[in-house]
C-alpha cells in the first residue's frame, strides 16, 4: 500500500505510508487514484480522503474539506481548474486552494471534458450523465439510448468528437 517515488536519476526509492502519528503522512495506504493536475500538483484519492503531495518538505497534506473517511476513487480536472472526485456514492467538485467542496449523489468512476467544454460522468447506475457544473445532472444516458450496459466505468473523446464508453457488458460508441 501506499505510494513509492523512484528517482530516475539516483536510484532512490522513497515510499509514502500512514503513519497514524505524522499528520504529514498519507491519509491511508489505500491508493486508488494519482493525479496531476495543469499545475504540476499530485493528488492521491484514497480510501479516507483526498491528499496533496508537498514536493518541497516531501511529504502529503491532508485535504479537510471532505468528510472523514471519505472513499475516494478517481480524480480529474476540468478547464477551469476544478477537481472533480468520485467518492463512493458521491461525486465531488474541489476548488483549490478555495477549498470549496460541491457534492453530488452519483455513483461514478469516470470523468471527460469533451471539445465543446461540456461535462460527461461515467456513472455505475444510471449509464452516462450530461453534468451542469452548477446544477449537476441534466440528463442520463443509457441502455435505452444504445449504451451496452447502464454501469459505465470509462470514457473517451476520438479525434472526430464522438465517445467511447467502456461499461461492463462491453465497449458503446456514442455520438453527443
Amino acid at each position: 500500500g501506499g505510494i513509492n517515488k523512484l528517482n530516475l536519476k539516483s536510484g532512490t526509492l522513497t515510499a509514502f505510508r500512514n503513519d497514524p502519528g505524522n499528520p504529514k503522512s498519507l491519509s491511508d495506504d489505500r491508493v486508488w487514484s494519482v493525479y496531476r493536475d495543469r499545475q504540476n500538483r499530485i493528488w492521491a484519492a484514497t480510501t479516507r480522503g483526498l491528499d496533496l503531495y508537498d514536493s518541497g518538505n516531501n511529504e502529503f497534506h491532508s485535504i479537510r474539506a471532505f468528510p472523514p473517511n471519505s472513499m475516494l476513487n478517481w480524480i480529474r480536472e476540468d478547464n477551469n481548474g476544478i477537481l472533480w472526485i468520485g467518492g463512493k456514492d458521491t461525486l465531488y467538485q474541489y476548488s483549490h486552494p478555495s477549498g470549496i467542496l460541491r457534492k453530488f449523489p452519483e455513483y461514478s468512476r469516470d470523468f471527460l471534458q469533451d471539445r465543446k467544454g461540456r461535462i460527461w460522468i461515467a456513472t455505475l447506475t444510471k449509464g452516462l450523465a450530461l453534468y451542469d457544473p452548477d446544477k449537476g445532472a441534466i440528463r442520463y444516458f443509457g441502455e435505452k439510448e444504445g449504451l451496452a450496459h447502464n454501469r459505465t466505468v470509462s470514457i473517451l473523446e476520438d479525434s472526430t468528437g464522438h465517445l467511447w464508453i467502456g461499461t461492463t457488458k462491453g465497449l458503446s460508441w456514442f455520438d453527443p
